[in-house]
C-alpha cells in the first residue's frame, strides 16, 4: 500500500487542554497535523513511531530567551540544540542592540541558517529611534512584540550592552505605538530601579556574597511600583502589557490591583521562581533580575499558577560562559543570569506534574498553548488537525539527574546541578521531523526557521532564502 502520510505516531496519549487523555493516533503530511484517529485508523505513512502509551504534548515554546553571551552563531547552534533535546521546538529570543533595527535580516539569515529549532525576536525598545521603526519591524520582520526595562540603568555585569529604559513620558508613549500595531504586545521588566541604591546602602557588609542580599536590594515592592504604574498607563492608552519573570507574592498582588481596573496584562513565571529561594544551595550563582525571593513566594507563585492568574511558563535563558559569573568578590560583582530551556519542561512535569500541583493539561497552556497564542503563533501550541506538527512524547516516570554534560550548553553550570527531575521528553519532532529521539540529536545546524509571527505581517521587503 501506498502512503500517504509523511510520519504517523501510534498508540500515543495526545494532551489536549480541556478534554480526557485518550489514546489516539497522529498522522503528519508537509510538516501539518492531517488527522488524529482512533488507535490503527491514521492510515500508511513512510515512517511510524510508537509512543507506547506516553503523552504527546505540542512542543514547548519558551518565549524568553536570551542568546549571544559568547559567540552569537555558536549560541544559536549550541543552545537550540540543547532546547530541541528537551521538547522545545520554538523559542523567541528577547533581541537588543542600540543602533536601528531596520537591518535585521542579517540576523534572521543568522538564524535561520544556525538554529535546531524554530526562533523568532521581540525587540528591545531603548529609545525615540526603535519607537519610530515599530511599523516596518511589524510589517517586514514579523514582530509585534517588544520589550521595554522600566527604569533606567547603566551597565551591569555580564551584560551586553548598557541597557536603556524608559521613564514615565517614554513608556507612555511606546505604549501608545504599541497599542496602534494589531496584536502588538508590550513586554516589561518591571523593577524600580531608583529604589535600589536606596536599598543597597541598607544591605550589611556581612550578607554581600548570599542571595539574601540581593533579594534585600531589589526587593518584590520594586516590583510591584512598577507594575501599578505600567497598569495605570496601560489603561489610558489601551495597551496590552505582558510581566516578565514575574516571582514575588507582593508582585503578583500588584497585577490583581491592575487586572480590576480592566487593563489586558499577562504574567509570565520562570521555573526558578516556583523551585528556588534566596536559602537555595545554589548560591550566587542563582542570582538573576528581579531576584529569586523567599519561601512564602515561591507558594504564592505556585497558587498563582493553579489558579489560572500566570499566563504562561518562560526561562529568561541566558548561556553566560563561566567567566562571566564572576565569583570571586561580593554578589554586586556577580553577573545575573543563567541558562533555563534545557530544564523548563523537565522542571514543570517533575515539580508540577508529577508533584501533583498541575495536571498535563495546564501544563500544556502554560509551556505550550498560551504563548504561541500571545505572541502571534496561531499554528503552533496546540495539538489540533491543521496546525503545525510540532510535538514531543514525554516518559513521566524517567528520572534523570541535572549535569553539565547532560545539558550540553555553553554555560557549563545549572541552578539544577545535582536535582533529580522526573519527568523527560523522548521524542521532539519539529514540522513533522524526528529531531530528538532518546536523547540523540538528529537534524542538523539551519533545519530551524525564523518565525514571522502575528496577523499584521506583511510579507518580506527583501528576499532571504532562509524565508518560511
Amino acid at each position: 500500500m501506498i502512503p500517504n502520510h509523511d510520519l504517523v505516531i501510534r498508540n500515543g496519549m495526545p494532551v489536549v487542554p480541556g478534554r480526557p487523555v485518550e489514546p489516539a493516533d497522529i498522522a503528519i503530511r508537509d510538516g501539518k497535523i492531517v488527522a488524529i484517529t482512533a488507535p490503527g485508523l491514521a492510515g500508511e505513512a513512510t515512517r511510524t513511531i510508537d509512543a507506547g502509551q506516553r503523552p504527546i504534548l505540542p512542543g514547548v515554546i519558551d518565549s524568553h530567551v536570551h542568546y549571544g553571551y559568547g559567540d552569537a552563531k555558536d549560541d544559536y547552534r549550541v543552545e537550540t540544540a540543547s532546547a530541541a533535546r528537551a521538547g522545545v521546538t520554538t523559542t523567541i529570543e528577547y533581541y537588543r542592540q542600540p543602533g536601528t533595527y531596520l537591518d535585521l535580516q542579517d540576523q534572521i539569515d543568522v538564524i535561520a541558517a544556525t538554529s535546531h529549532v524554530n526562533v523568532g525576536l521581540h525587540l528591545a525598545i531603548m529609545g525615540s529611534q526603535h519607537l519610530s521603526e515599530i511599523q516596518s519591524c511589524v510589517a517586514d520582520f514579523g514582530i509585534p512584540s517588544f520589550k521595554v526595562w522600566m527604569s533606567r540603568r547603566s551597565y551591569a555585569p555580564g551584560a551586553h550592552i548598557v541597557i536603556q529604559g524608559f521613564e514615565e513620558g517614554e513608556l507612555l508613549t511606546a505604549m501608545e505605538a504599541i497599542a496602534a500595531v494589531e496584536g502588538g504586545v508590550l513586554a516589561l521588566h518591571a523593577e524600580n530601579l531608583e529604589l535600589f541604591e536606596v536599598f543597597r546602602e541598607r544591605v550589611p557588609k556581612e550578607l554581600e556574597r548570599t542571595l539574601r542580599a540581593w533579594h534585600l536590594a531589589r526587593p518584590a515592592s520594586a516590583e510591584a511600583i512598577d507594575i501599578l504604574k505600567a497598569g495605570y498607563l496601560a489603561k489610558k492608552t489601551s495597551c496590552p502589557i505582558h510581566i516578565v519573570h514575574l516571582g514575588s507574592k507582593e508582585a503578583m498582588d500588584a497585577v490583581r490591583i491592575v487586572r480590576g481596573w480592566g487593563v489586558s496584562i499577562t504574567v509570565e513565571t520562570t521555573p526558578y521562581f516556583l523551585t528556588h529561594t534566596i536559602d537555595d544551595r545554589a548560591g550566587v550563582m542563582a542570582k538573576v533580575n528581579p531576584p529569586v525571593r523567599e519561601r512564602e513566594d515561591v507558594e504564592a507563585m505556585w497558587d498563582a499558577v493553579c489558579n489560572g492568574e500566570v499566563t504562561l511558563f518562560g526561562t529568561d535563558h541566558a548561556a553566560k560562559p563561566a567567566d562571566q559569573k564572576r565569583l570571586d568578590g561580593t554578589i554586586w560583582d556577580v553577573a545575573p543570569g543563567f541558562p533555563g530551556t534545557f530544564t523548563l519542561l523537565p522542571v514543570i512535569l517533575s515539580e508540577g506534574v508529577n508533584a501533583g500541583r498541575i495536571s498535563l493539561g495546564r501544563a500544556v497552556l502554560l509551556l505550550s498553548e498560551n504563548p504561541a497564542q500571545l505572541f502571534g503563533l496561531p499554528n503552533k501550541g496546540r495539538i489540533a488537525v491543521g496546525a503545525d506538527a510540532d510535538l514531543v512524547i514525554v516518559d513521566l516516570d524517567t528520572v534523570k539527574t541535572v549535569t553539565p554534560a547532560l545539558q550540553a550548553s555553553v554555560a557549563p553550570f545549572s541552578i539544577y546541578d545535582g536535582w533529580e527531575l522526573k519527568g523527560w521528553p523522548t521524542t521532539t519532532i519539529r514540522a513533522g521531523e524526528v529531531i530528538v529521539q532518546d536523547d540523540t540529536l538528529l537534524n542538523q545546524p539551519g533545519q530551524g526557521k525564523y518565525q514571522y509571527r502575528g496577523s499584521a505581517y506583511a510579507g518580506p521587503s527583501t528576499p532571504s532564502k532562509h524565508r518560511s
